[in-house]
């Protein structure tokens, strides 16, 4: 029986024995409007998730460093309703699906301060427990899948407390299978605290990285999800240049799309559409 596979919904705060100091926001730069709308947008957020998303309030999820497409996904869920939480719902169903694209990369943009060990849990046993957490969340709790969090830098009590919920049945997952006692989860959730998470959003990635990163989203292991993005494989270059170009210069309505190739040159584009353009439809 799998230990576990935390699908964990909400990402937490920071109930430390010191508070950390928070590392300092990605600097606004000239032209970014949509990093600088996504922070105004995110203010009301972090009076309760903590400057820059990062929450020292107990029982309080993080959003800093977390998976664009994720926080995405769980704001729209929020907001209708379908994860209950009447003060969320209200506060985000009025804003506009663009508003969400652009606060979500804000916090994804942003990298947390490493936590202080809890006062509970054994750092050190916890990392042997995480074999098949690592299997959807990552190694070190750090995702690489746009739709799953990522658990590296969460506040131990939480952890603990959604581990139990899922073992006991409170909270219900397809996929979640806990068999662990409370010493086991607190270990767990001791040593997934104290993991640094870095920005889920690179600024200047090198053509081959940008590639893997794409794929995320438009490859075929994300057919089932509940995104649809179309592919890209076997497009015309002609036309993967102009829609690329497009949503760099924001000329096309996705902030999200626009974030992610803002500082891409024309060659880069160039380069990918290529690239896609060349490969065969999944």
């Amino acid at each position: 029986m799998r230990n576990m596979l935390l699908i964990v919904a909400l990402l937490v705060l920071g109930a430390c024995a010191e508070k950390p100091e928070l590392a300092a926001a990605p600097a606004y730069q000239p032209g970014d409007s949509s990093y600088y709308e996504g922070r105004q947008t995110g203010a009301v957020c972090t009076e309760c998730h903590g400057e820059n998303g990062f929450s020292q309030e107990p029982g309080v999820p993080s959003l800093a460093g977390q998976q664009p497409a994720y926080m995405i996904v769980a704001t729209g869920e929020y907001s209708s309703g379908s994860r209950p939480h009447a003060a969320k719902e209200d506060m985000l169903k009025a804003l506009a699906q663009v508003d969400v694209e652009k606060m979500a990369v804000y916090f994804a943009a942003q990298v947390p301060p490493v936590r202080q060990p809890p006062s509970f849990g054994d750092v050190k046993r916890g990392e042997t427990l995480t074999a098949d957490c690592s299997e959807c969340h990552g190694p070190q709790g750090i995702s690489r899948d746009p739709l799953v969090p990522s658990l590296a830098g969460q506040e131990a009590v939480f952890l603990v407390n959604v581990i139990k919920s899922y073992r006991d049945h409170v909270r219900k997952h397809e996929v979640m299978a806990v068999d662990m006692n409370d010493s086991d989860i607190e270990d767990l959730g001791a040593y997934y605290s104290v993991q640094q998470l870095h920005a889920a959003v690179d600024k200047n990635p090198a053509v081959q990285e940008l590639v893997t990163k794409c794929d995320r989203c438009h490859g075929s292991a994300l057919s089932n999800s509940r995104m649809v993005v179309p592919g890209l494989n076997g497009q015309t270059e002609e036309y993967l240049v102009r829609v690329m170009k497009a949503y760099r210069d924001y000329d096309r309505g996705s902030s999200l799309m626009h974030k992610m190739s803002a500082d891409y040159s024309d060659e880069t584009i160039e380069a990918l559409a290529s690239y896609y353009s060349s490969q065969p439809v999944n």
